[in-house]
């Protein structure tokens, strides 16, 4: 099989080959890997063994986005660069809407410019034979929300301000669902929508909150998309726990549930939960094990998820989030693509 049929057997809830793989990388260990290895960005992850084409539409797409020190983006959001061991990251260091007098006068992004989807063309047309392509819309509602709020303007308008969430959440749909159209009508085949609804032991928000604002508009989401194309799969990103909403996603219509943070839910008790509905895609620990593990942690830790998630399919393999540059983390990711190839075979015997 080529990677784009073992991923779709796997979104199928058969078994392929062998698992399928998807690693997210930061630009800096993404540098390592195309000087290693002579290849440059989409190829460099295919040599790392990433097996998922992905190209981010939409706020999400601003962490990186230019080379000074500080900017901002289409949204207005302020980005300043911070470094860290091995490389930096970026942060937020301002919100447009944090005075809503602001609001009257803001302009959202066009999600219609041409200029979004040009590297999309360009994946499709290079990779689609072998290669499952994922639009990505995340940050979608809630964390686009409090981006251009900040967090605890945004979680209190939650509580006080029921016209204001409602609107704006009611034009950020708009605006993802435009997007996601484009995506689907380019042909992409999974798309990624995504908002942090957990924190290491509790979600953000009540369940009940999640009901009222958010389940319809994700629902609206996937609906209008799907009468575009009825075979696209739904994949949705939330770190830290959310147990509570998964049933609710399942509900609406969602494939894959990524990255299922494993210090904050078992991934082989999800997979004996909802598996039969969803695809899990991650759960290989990268708070402890991948960045900071011994050979024998790793390998115990991907003996245990081979086993209890693989079989049957609707797995794809890989780190709970990015891997970061440092050489123990970056020596364990190949170290897990090796044992995956080598052990995440079907029929798995393990």
């Amino acid at each position: 099989m080529n990677s784009r049929e073992r991923v779709l057997t796997a979104l199928d809830h058969k078994e392929p080959d062998r698992v399928p793989i998807c690693n997210h990388l930061t630009p800096e260990v993404l540098k390592v890997i195309e000087e290693k290895t002579h290849t440059k960005d989409y190829d460099a992850e295919i040599a790392a063994g990433t097996e998922l084409i992905i190209y981010m539409i939409g706020v999400c797409a601003n962490y990186y986005l230019k080379d000074t020190d500080e900017y901002t983006d289409e949204w207005g959001i302020g980005w300043k660069k911070v470094p860290h061991e091995g490389g930096i990251y970026t942060e937020m260091v301002y919100h447009p809407l944090e005075n809503l007098d602001n609001y009257a006068s803001y302009k959202f992004p066009d999600p219609s410019d041409n200029h979004r989807y040009k590297v999309v063309e360009k994946l499709i047309a290079k990779y689609k034979k072998d290669f499952v392509i994922v639009g990505g819309i995340a940050c979608t509602l809630f964390e686009n929300a409090w981006y251009l709020r900040g967090m605890e303007n945004w979680l209190m308008d939650l509580l006080t301000n029921e016209d204001f969430v409602n609107d704006i959440l009611d034009k950020l749909t708009d605006f993802y669902i435009k997007a996601g159209k484009r995506l689907v009508e380019m042909g992409v085949d999974i798309i990624w929508t995504g908002d942090d609804f957990g924190m290491q032991d509790r979600m953000f928000i009540r369940k009940e909150q999640f009901i009222e604002f958010f389940k319809p508009r994700f629902a609206k989401i996937y609906s209008e998309l799907r009468k575009i194309n009825k075979n696209v799969k739904f994949a949705h990103h939330s770190d830290g726990y959310i147990e509570p909403i998964i049933e609710d996603f399942i509900e609406i219509g969602l494939d894959i549930l990524n990255p299922v943070q494993p210090q904050c839910m078992d991934p082989v008790e999800i997979k004996k939960k909802y598996g039969k509905e969803l695809t899990l895609w991650g759960t290989v620990d990268n708070q402890y094990v991948l960045p900071f593990g011994t050979e024998k942690e790793l390998y115990d830790e991907l003996t245990r998820l081979i086993r209890g998630v693989a079989p049957g399919g609707g797995y794809i393999m890989g780190g709970a989030h990015c891997i970061q540059p440092t050489p123990v983390h970056m020596n364990n990711m190949f170290k897990m693509v090796d044992f995956i190839k080598k052990y995440g075979k079907y029929p798995i015997n393990i």
